[in-house]
């Protein structure tokens, strides 16, 4: 793409863009990736949120504890609860990685692909390790699996479809 390709027909002559001195593309790099090290750099590491680690697994806790029984959720008027996506069951809970990487990973059975799980992954934590809570990261997928707004199921890989 040449800046000349946007100027309208009839607005002066075309110009080398070497005779502007405009031999940067934004498109590849001017430098080998390779060649730098900010390894020694000052400010070119994050800054870790400074949690301690009760701080830490009670954010784990507070997601986790979000999909403890995935299938009922609203309480009727006469005190049942039923669920607010119909056909989950097979609900798995797992946490994975380490602190900042941390994930919750939920997975389940639902009628939308009935031959393998569904599964989606949360993230606890931001790079810099502050906590990211979503306080409806349940209702949300929830409503994901009860509106069918999941991605097609030829994009599922070994039997688990990643919503």
């Amino acid at each position: 793409m040449k800046f000349r390709d946007y100027v309208p027909q009839g607005w002066g002559p075309p110009v080398a863009p070497e005779r502007l001195e405009l031999n940067y593309n934004p498109y590849v790099p001017s430098h080998d990736a390779a060649q730098i090290d900010l390894a020694n750099a000052a400010g070119s590491r994050w800054k870790f949120a400074g949690l301690t680690d009760a701080q830490k697994t009670q954010a784990v806790k507070a997601l986790t504890d979000q999909f403890v029984d995935a299938g009922p959720y609203w309480n009727a008027p006469d005190g049942t609860a039923r669920p607010l996506a119909t056909g989950v069951r097979e609900t798995q809970v797992d946490v994975i990685g380490e602190w900042p990487g941390t994930l919750v990973r939920v997975t389940c059975r639902h009628p939308y692909f009935p031959t393998g799980r569904i599964r989606r992954s949360i993230r606890i934590f931001d790079d810099a390790g502050r906590i990211k809570f979503d306080r409806y990261a349940s209702i949300q997928f929830r409503e994901d699996l009860d509106t069918h707004a999941l991605p097609e199921l030829r994009e599922a890989r070994n039997g688990i479809l990643d919503a």
